[in-house]
């Protein structure tokens, strides 16, 4: 839940440092800032989707490592079955 927080988070931020970009094209236009102002805040826009990306990363990872240690990965996939008790492999990765 922490690292879906984080997620939100970042696009919160994201979306706050898109706004700030347009204004700043905005300003620029109106000739109050210079290119460098605009290009300061697209970095800040490039650096705050990188971390939106890597919280999205992080989350996934913890997905894939709570299904792995929880033994669910096959089974979430659909690529194996239990029945009378036996866990069986779908036919397509049985080795023939």
């Amino acid at each position: 839940s922490t690292l879906h927080a984080r997620i939100e988070n970042a696009q919160t931020v994201s979306r706050v440092k898109q706004q700030l970009l347009n204004v700043e094209i905005a300003r620029l236009h109106n000739g109050t800032v210079s290119l460098v102002d605009v290009y300061n805040a697209e970095d800040s826009l490039n650096k705050a989707r990188l971390s939106e990306l890597q919280s999205v990363v992080r989350y996934r990872q913890a997905v894939m490592q709570l299904e792995l240690v929880s033994g669910s990965v096959l089974k979430d996939q659909g690529l194996e079955h239990l029945s009378d008790g036996q866990v069986t492999l779908v036919e397509s990765l049985r080795l023939k």
